[in-house]
């Protein structure tokens, strides 16, 4: 009975603090099991909206997957709000979804992954609505190394998640090499497989001199060691059990 309560009072805590607003006002919202709520106190009018790309359902053949129509219908029901953070994925929704979100100025986090019929027109239209995205993500989307070029005005992304789409690597990290000529040098980019991140060359320049300094510091003053922040514990020996 205890750790009903204590369940209970943390449930109310943190939405007392977040409030979930899914009243009977938001049925398209309710229909994909979707969230839509204030991103912070501080933030009262910035909301995140997520919306799961398929309906519940006790049989596969009366499983709704989400649209163009419905996503049009979900917004419409939330459009008096200011979008900061939009998830809608594993849904058919395609490029045309854009165009009802276009006027969310203040959308910075974007999350399509999922989507099979997110394509490169899709890009070309964020990066014509949202230059000031900070993060993309195209996971298994079907979105190509043309795609990436119609994003090349986004100034301020910093994440792009492109594993299991059809962009290249050589295409993505030619991206991000203009990116950062182009005044970006901090954005970073994963396209999984075998392939390494692309990290942030703006922050591996700062790992890069970072170690240089202490390399030249412990070459002029044998006694220089760098400090670790926190507690050290001994490794615990391994034993093979028998």
């Amino acid at each position: 009975m205890k750790y009903i309560i204590l369940s209970l009072l943390f449930v109310t805590t943190a939405f007392a603090q977040y409030p979930i607003e899914l009243p009977k006002e938001y049925p398209a919202v309710k229909k994909y099991n979707g969230v839509f709520m204030r991103i912070s106190k501080q933030e009262s009018n910035l909301y995140m909206l997520q919306l799961y790309g398929t309906t519940f359902a006790e049989k596969e053949e009366d499983v709704v997957i989400l649209s163009d129509k419905d996503f049009a219908t979900t917004i419409k029901e939330v459009e008096v709000k200011t979008i900061y953070e939009l998830i809608a994925t594993g849904s058919n929704i395609t490029h045309a979804s854009i165009d009802v979100i276009k006027d969310q100025k203040e959308l910075r986090y974007l999350n399509l992954s999922k989507n099979k019929n997110i394509s490169d027109e899709t890009c070309r239209k964020i990066g014509e609505y949202f230059p000031e995205l900070e993060r993309l993500n195209l996971y298994q989307t079907a979105v190509t190394d043309k795609g990436l070029e119609y994003l090349s005005n986004l100034k301020n992304l910093r994440a792009l998640h492109l594993f299991g789409s059809k962009v290249t690597f050589k295409a993505a990290s030619d991206f991000r090499n203009l990116m950062a000529q182009n005044g970006n040098d901090d954005l970073e980019i994963t396209i999984g497989g075998k392939h390494p991140a692309l990290g942030s060359i703006k922050y591996n320049a700062f790992l890069k001199a970072t170690y240089q300094k202490n390399a030249d510091s412990g070459k002029l003053n044998p006694d220089f060691k760098v400090d670790v922040a926190g507690e050290t514990k001994p490794n615990k020996k391994y034993e093979d059990s028998e």
